[in-house]
């Protein structure tokens, strides 16, 4: 996916070239490829952070799951050192232990 926006991006940098505006690309709201070269950037910065968000869950989830093992049993709450972080991302610690059971059932 983002492959696809970033070739998007070099042919709407490599048509705006021809034109030889006075401007660059991405400056002038006016311009119709402009306009498309910004909506391409602010899809690949929304998917940057969406990418960024799984990784980090990826992470607590590892995490905890490694915690889990060298406990040998289900970590209690206040056993997990991230669990604020966990709590304010997944809404509730139980939402977090379901979480973490569906990854890795699947």
């Amino acid at each position: 996916m983002i492959e696809k926006i970033l070739r998007l991006l070099v042919e709407v940098h490599s048509q705006h070239i021809p034109l030889n505006d006075n401007h660059s690309i991405g400056d002038n709201k006016n311009c119709k490829i402009c306009q498309i070269f910004i909506q391409l950037n602010e899809s690949d910065n929304i998917l940057r952070e969406k990418l960024k968000l799984i990784q980090e869950d990826k992470n607590f989830i590892q995490e905890f799951n490694n915690l889990r093992r060298s406990l040998g049993r289900l970590p209690q709450e206040k056993e997990y050192k991230n669990k604020i972080e966990v709590i304010e991302r997944f809404g509730s610690w139980h939402n977090f232990l379901n979480k973490t059971q569906n990854y890795f059932n699947r």
